[in-house]
């Protein structure tokens, strides 16, 4: 195991990628350095980086399947359709039974990934009708696997299939209410069609639950910032920027809400305090 897996642990990911900017300095030949440093750069939503670093480590293992499903996935997300079809054909391409080219065999957990990752490629790729029997296969077999039943889940969701997703999401609670990804899962559906009345209690639920938890508040802040709050919304952006400062859309979220929340000057000289006040001064307090 590395050492970084405690940073990771605590989305602590600047901590995470100096430990292995250090890797990479003393064993350069090593290609999970890279493909963790891919990871990184996924997380931070730096597209360029994340893939150098999946394709150095491609490079040195040019069998796996797993830096083109990352890259294909960071294509997705940031609406690039193209690409991300390219990437998942690439992976698909890479899947077990090929090896990977490691010497030690693939674990049960390694090929569950893989069958999931099969199975989403397929979703979005427009492959419905087997994508939909590979999910059921695999429920079918891990029915108590959270993983399994919030990739299909999340799956279902970018499909725009949320009232499918939604329906799947509450069944799944009432065995297992306890379930962090699910609710995540259900308040991102929420929030696609525009119901924030009911995603933000789910989200304020899951920060009391694990108040360190970075995605809960992530889901928070953007939250706020879609219901235009932009108060509640810019303490949770600089509290995220001092652990993402390399993450773009975190910083350009952060702006737009000081942009919203600082003094606003009119002309013949009077001012709003912000941009949400409808009262013009000047002020007399």
């Amino acid at each position: 195991a590395y050492a970084e897996e405690p940073a990771f642990a605590q989305s602590n990911l600047s901590r995470a990628q100096q430990i292995f900017e250090e890797l990479m300095a003393m064993t350069p030949n090593d290609p999970d350095v890279y493909r963790y440093l891919g990871d990184i750069y996924s997380s931070y939503n730096d597209i360029d980086k994340a893939r150098d670093f999946y394709m150095k480590y491609a490079s040195m293992r040019p069998r796996d399947y797993y830096p083109y499903y990352q890259l294909g996935t960071l294509y997705w997300n940031n609406d690039d359709k193209k690409r991300a079809k390219e990437a998942y054909g690439e992976s698909l391409e890479r899947m077990p039974p090929v090896p990977p080219s490691k010497d030690e065999p693939l674990s049960k957990e390694d090929l569950l990934y893989a069958d999931l990752a099969v199975a989403r490629m397929n979703a979005l790729l427009g492959n419905t009708e087997l994508s939909d029997e590979q999910f059921k296969t695999l429920l079918l077999e891990h029915p108590d696997s959270e993983e399994v039943a919030t990739t299909y889940v999340n799956t279902l969701i970018d499909q725009k299939r949320n009232d499918e997703a939604l329906a799947f999401a509450k069944s799944y609670l009432e065995y297992h209410p306890k379930s962090y990804p699910m609710k995540a899962a259900m308040a991102r559906a929420y929030i696609l069609d525009g119901d924030y009345n009911k995603a933000e209690p789910i989200i304020e639920d899951l920060i009391v639950d694990q108040p360190n938890n970075m995605d809960a508040k992530t889901q928070y802040a953007y939250l706020k910032q879609a219901k235009r709050e932009w108060f509640s919304s810019l303490p949770v952006f600089e509290e995220l920027m001092k652990l993402y400062p390399d993450n773009p859309d975190i910083k350009m979220a952060r702006d737009e809400a000081w942009r919203q929340t600082r003094p606003t000057l009119r002309w013949g000289g009077s001012f709003i305090r912000n941009s949400q006040d409808n009262h013009y001064g000047p002020y007399v307090d």
